[in-house]
């Protein structure tokens, strides 16, 4: 697994563990201008758990595919792709839909 999806999956996970564990989301709300009775804010934060986990089962999934030249593992990480990518791009087009609401 390479740095960038090592980096990009643990960063997506441990900033989305923070921002549902810490009981005033005030710095990370302050980031996104949202409020914290918005229920949007929870739901985009268990995605974003969930596509970082993704995002490391890709890594993963790339090395050992790689390393064992298969080609169901290679299919495999086509089909995370082609999975990840959207929600990636959902997840972004949201945070910056909600940006400006409070």
């Amino acid at each position: 697994m390479g740095y960038p999806e090592k980096t990009s999956g643990f960063s997506l996970i441990a900033v989305t563990v923070w921002t549902i564990l810490d009981p005033r989301h005030s710095y990370l709300l302050d980031l996104v201008h949202f409020s914290e009775d918005v229920p949007l804010l929870r739901g985009a934060a268990y995605l974003m758990i969930i596509v970082g986990t993704l995002t490391l089962l890709v890594g993963f999934v790339a090395c050992c595919a790689s390393t064992q030249k298969l080609r169901c593992p290679l299919v495999t990480l086509i089909l995370f792709l082609l999975i990840i990518s959207p929600a990636e791009i959902v997840i972004g087009s949201l945070a910056i839909a909600y940006r400006k609401k409070q």
